[in-house]
């Protein structure tokens, strides 16, 4: 629906509520003279009519397209569409953790509280920097399988 909403919209061509006379412009069929300009000449038109001819050229449109089918997606791509959804999850928890250690700084000189900065400090080793690392071998790992999916597709 959203997809015949746009093809209408791009056409430039609306649906007109029933009752409602719109005003079909045609210009001469002969090319004017020298020196004179067209001239429009005006015709109603139904609503009715118009909402009729636009459903027409729908159908007529939905008749004549085709629908090629999706390529097979192979194992390489899957792997890398799953190493894609793992990254994603880990920059928002790398993101969250780099706002933690900006409240740590904020604390501890606007607050003059050093519990968060110790708190992101102690637990750097442990927590922090393995998922640092995780994400940057990921992302590399990720890049270099996609390198290869794109050669073998051509």
């Amino acid at each position: 629906k959203l997809f015949l909403l746009i093809l209408l919209a791009s056409s430039g061509a609306a649906l007109v509520a029933p009752g409602v006379v719109t005003r079909r412009v045609a210009l001469r069929s002969s090319p004017p003279s020298e020196g004179e300009a067209p001239v429009p000449t005006e015709e109603p038109v139904a609503a009715e009519e118009r909402n009729a001819e636009l459903l027409r050229d729908i159908a007529r449109l939905k008749s004549e397209r085709v629908v090629e089918p999706a390529p097979p997606v192979s194992a390489m791509q899957n792997v890398v569409n799953v190493l894609g959804a793992i990254l994603s999850v880990n920059f928002v928890v790398i993101v969250g953790l780099f706002l933690w250690f900006l409240y740590g700084v904020f604390s501890l000189y606007a607050l003059d509280n050093s519990a968060t900065i110790t708190l992101v400090k102690a637990s750097f080793d442990p927590i922090i920097l393995p998922i640092l690392s995780t994400h940057m071998g990921l992302t590399f790992l990720s890049a270099g399988l996609e390198n290869l999916v794109a050669d073998g597709d051509d």
